[in-house]
């Protein structure tokens, strides 16, 4: 008889997490196809594998979001839902525009698990409830914040941009800006990337000049 558990790929950079995860699943009526501790291990394992599932860590060495994208172009097939441990919407919105079905955070229970993903399997979109407020709030008061720049030009960035434009501006470091954002490096570099493409500043030095002499 064939084995019809659905299968998964696990990424995440926590061992002991992914053991966790595994038990809940296993024991949920799912089979752990392969596991992956960063961005490259998690592509090559669906490549392989062609999971129906992948759960993917936001901040995946590598850049979960940038997986993802990867992923769902690899593997049309695959549902990827994103696991993370920090609740901002920009990086929700991030994670579905690249293709994700869903976003579950990891101070959830465990035991919840394998229902979420039952539910993604089914096409709905699994959302941890704390996110459902965020998102509200997200689209209450609108995405961006602007700048005026020495040129007289508008620039608009997201409020989470904004936090690290802030930062940035004042010479912090990546790490001294993720432990004050309480955000990953991984995803400090992504937003620093958004908002030097949105300066025109050829390295991370111009933008915070940039920002400095912007700034009112």
């Amino acid at each position: 008889m064939t084995d019809a558990r659905p299968t998964v790929v696990v990424a995440d950079g926590q061992e002991f997490l992914r053991a966790g995860i595994r038990t809940v699943l296993q024991g949920g009526g799912f089979e752990i196809c392969a596991e992956a501790s960063d961005v490259v291990e998690a592509i090559a394992a669906v490549r392989r594998e062609r999971p129906r599932l992948c759960l993917l860590d936001v901040d995946l060495a590598g850049g979960g979001i940038e997986a993802a994208r990867a992923i769902t172009r690899i593997s049309p097939e695959t549902t990827v839902i994103m696991l993370t441990a920090s609740a901002y919407d920009e990086d929700v919105i991030a994670a579905f525009r690249a293709g994700a079905s869903g976003y579950l955070l990891k101070e959830a229970s465990l035991e919840s698990l394998p229902r979420s993903l039952h539910a993604a399997l089914r096409g709905e979109a699994p959302l941890s409830r704390a996110l459902v407020g965020l998102l509200v709030d997200h689209v209450a008061r609108g995405r961006a914040r602007h700048v005026m720049l020495t040129t007289g030009d508008i620039l608009q960035l997201t409020h989470r941009e904004w936090d690290v434009a802030q930062l940035l501006r004042d010479g912090r470091s990546t790490r001294e800006i993720a432990d004050a954002l309480s955000i990953s490096p991984i995803t400090v570099r992504r937003h620093v990337s958004e908002i030097r493409a949105k300066l025109g500043a050829s390295n991370r030095a111009s933008a915070a000049d940039l920002l400095a002499r912007s700034f009112v």
